[in-house]
């Protein structure tokens, strides 16, 4: 958010992401009689949303932007997933279901070797499948 505020020359350094009066007072003190104003206005107008859903969520995990900032993947991480075609992204996604089912047959059949004392939670990954399996 504060890139794209920096790049229409607003200066939001002092703008708390919790706080909805800071922003609106950004929005308020824009100065719409120029063409510069106007795009400001338009860039705030677009982001009042987002602006509003990071506030509540951030009101509602009791962080801040920049505790929930570092939790998030660095784009080093993300970089090769992005650089390689929608195909395969998509195939990465579609291939979840599956890496899942064959953990949980694995499970299966150490539980059926004697796992005495295994407990398998198979929970909602597994398609909607929920059951717990305790050997002991």
């Amino acid at each position: 958010m504060q890139t794209a505020l920096q790049a229409v020359g607003l200066d939001a350094s002092g703008i708390s992401a919790t706080d909805r009066a800071q922003f609106r007072a950004l929005l308020e003190g824009v100065n719409v009689s120029t063409q510069e104003g106007r795009t400001q206005l338009a860039t705030l107008l677009n982001m009042r949303e987002s602006f509003a859903g990071i506030t509540d969520y951030l009101v509602d995990v009791g962080g801040t932007l920049g505790t929930v900032s570092a939790q998030a993947p660095d784009m080093v991480s993300l970089g090769p997933l992005f650089a390689c075609g929608t195909t395969k992204q998509v195939d990465a996604v579609n291939g979840v279901p599956d890496a899942v089912d064959r953990v949980n047959d694995t499970l299966s059949q150490m539980c059926a070797s004697g796992g005495s004392g295994l407990v398998v939670d198979w929970g909602p990954a597994s398609r909607g499948f929920s059951e717990v399996v305790n050997l002991a």
